[in-house]
């Protein structure tokens, strides 16, 4: 029970709210706006005394209340149900929080009148001395509620004072336009007594709704409740990475890579990697894709990585549903071939809400961070990165996109199988509290909507697609011709006709085969004989060829000129002489 006990330790008035074996909690009388715990040895040297004058007095007129006392009592009524409020901080505060809520009052008000009751026995904003203390600019609150919400909720962000001087001049000025006798004094209580500033309005008037949504409104949910299943949903997104990389032959600074990525809602796996020096396009999409179904054992070997298939659990399925932003990339021809082929789902967000994919941007901060402070003075950018005299960081760097790509990927297995995971639901408690445990758990305990494929196929269909010509000399590809034997009808058919257009896809990694694309089948053509001299080749070492191969021409065409003058010059000469 709550006591009227007060003790008087020669400085101040206390009341004992709470009594305990140790001591008791108490709260002054003259200033009650926080409660105090008192020792046994403190309460000793004070003096028991009878309740203050003032307190009684309130006491009383709290029986019969006015309205606006009635009021605030019904506010701050919960606090005084149970002494736990008085002697946990955290239950107090927590409960003020859901009043907050309940009733649009600041959490700071409902715990200042919870603390003058418990002082003075009334709760007054004032010191008690009267039981109807509304604030002063009452008696004109149509007025402030109009002006407020006209010229303090909009865009122009005026500042109250402002708003005060506009409400005058609309309200309160006579028709030679002189400032009214009566007029209300300028106060800002009107505002913060009456809980404006908690109002979301406010924000969305004065920040724009976007604003609101994404820094501001309740977060409610939890973004592993968005799919109760692995696969069901995989957050995918792209930013440039906060490094500048050089390139490996030449030495120059090739720039800022881009990073994809693509993690599961329910487990928080990076299921899916690419990082390319491109800019964002179609064809770093498809190299995700093919990132996420492939298999992740033998991609870490590529880069001299060691792993178990349990580090990166991964690969062979496709997930149901993609979230994505609405960049272009994520919107063409050949991701609506996928979504008809395997089934798959492409859900695009509204723009400028990266909160709606929160996995997949916490996601990035955690793979940067992971290596960022291992790598300052190599090409980092730091944050005062737009300031002036900052370092220019792209002077640093001396990874390669190779070497990059190996730190990131040893930082994406430790998230994937070392990071414990906070806060699971309660359907994961039996799953190792990592990314990578819980996809496992899911998948032995058929919670997976993973979509199984043929790796094989997805391969060739991710692959990139350009123009090629059915000629009588084979499929022509980027000047290199290849052959197929079902197809010397359409051979000697385009002899006959001229060559024909098709759409091919090719490996930028190996020149030995293309594939026709036709009828949403994909028929593979291997290296004619007339250019077997390609083969074991990639697109790159062609391409460099030939531009080698171009440059020594050129210039040995100049020396025959020169020398074919010569010759003439030598056949008139001998000719001249007969």
């Amino acid at each position: 029970m709550i006591q009227y006990t007060f003790v008087d330790t020669g400085t101040e008035i206390y009341r004992i709210l709470v009594e305990t074996p140790d001591g008791a909690f108490v709260i002054s009388h003259n200033e009650p706006n926080k409660i105090l715990f008192m020792s046994n040895e403190a309460l000793a040297n004070a003096t028991r005394i009878k309740p203050p004058a003032l307190f009684e007095k309130n006491t009383k007129r709290v029986q019969k209340p006015t309205k606006a006392v009635a009021e605030r009592m019904e506010v701050i009524r919960p606090l005084l149900e149970d002494e736990v409020y008085i002697t946990s901080k955290k239950k107090r505060n927590e409960m003020a929080s859901q009043l907050e809520k309940q009733y649009g009052v600041t959490k700071r008000t409902i715990l200042s009148l919870f603390y003058k009751y418990l002082g003075l026995g009334t709760p007054s904003r004032g010191n008690g001395g009267s039981d109807d203390d509304k604030p002063r600019v009452s008696k004109y609150a149509k007025e402030f509620d109009y002006a407020i919400r006209k010229y303090y909720f909009n865009a122009k962000k005026n500042s109250l004072a402002t708003t005060y001087s506009l409400m005058l001049g609309e309200l309160f000025t006579k028709p030679d336009g002189s400032l009214m006798d009566k007029h209300p004094t300028k106060s800002h209580h009107f505002y913060y007594d009456n809980g404006y500033r908690e109002m979301p309005e406010k924000q969305i008037s004065r920040e724009g709704l976007t604003h609101y949504q994404r820094n501001s409104r309740p977060k409610l949910g939890n973004q592993r409740l968005w799919a109760e299943r692995i696969g069901a949903t995989f957050q995918v997104d792209a930013t440039i990475a906060d490094i500048y990389l050089r390139d490996e032959l030449t030495g120059a600074v090739m720039g800022r890579p881009t990073l994809y990525l693509a993690v599961d809602s329910l487990s928080g796996l990076i299921t899916g990697i690419h990082i390319t020096m491109d800019e964002l396009g179609e064809e770093a999409v498809m190299a995700l894709l093919w990132n996420i179904v492939r298999d992740k054992v033998a991609y870490c070997q590529e880069y001299g990585i060691d792993i178990t298939p349990e580090q990166w659990p991964c690969f062979g399925a496709m997930p149901r549903t993609i979230v994505v932003d609405r960049g272009k990339e994520f919107a063409s021809s050949r991701m609506d071939e996928l979504c008809i082929k395997y089934g798959l789902t492409i859900q695009r967000l509204k723009p400028f809400r990266p909160d709606n994919k929160g996995m997949v941007e916490k996601t990035f901060d955690l793979l940067q961070s992971s290596y960022k402070s291992f790598l300052r003075g190599k090409g980092v950018i730091e944050p005062d990165a737009m300031e002036r005299w900052a370092i220019q960081y792209s002077e640093q760097a001396t990874l390669s996109l190779r070497e990059y790509t190996e730190i990131v990927l040893n930082c994406v297995i430790y998230l994937n199988s070392a990071r414990v995971l906070q806060n699971l639901p309660l359907t994961l408690a039996d799953a190792d509290p990592t990314p990578a445990g819980v996809w496992r758990w899911c998948e032995q305990t058929g919670n997976s909507d993973m979509l199984p494929v043929d790796i094989e196929e997805v391969r060739i269909r991710l692959l990139p697609r350009a123009t090629g010509y059915i000629t009588k000399y084979g499929l022509e590809y980027n000047k290199i011709r290849y052959f197929n034997s079902a197809y010397k009808r359409r051979f000697y058919e385009a002899g006959l006709n001229g060559k024909e257009k098709v759409t091919v896809a090719y490996d930028n990694d190996s020149v030995d085969c293309v594939y026709l694309y036709e009828n949403d089948q994909f028929v593979r053509f291997d290296l004619a004989l007339s250019s077997k001299d390609a083969s074991g080749r990639d697109w790159d070492e062609i391409e460099s060829s030939r531009k080698e191969t171009k440059s020594k021409v050129n210039a040995l065409k100049e020396e025959e000129k020169v020398a074919k003058i010569e010759l003439q010059q030598k056949i008139k000469r001998i000719a001249n002489k007969g």
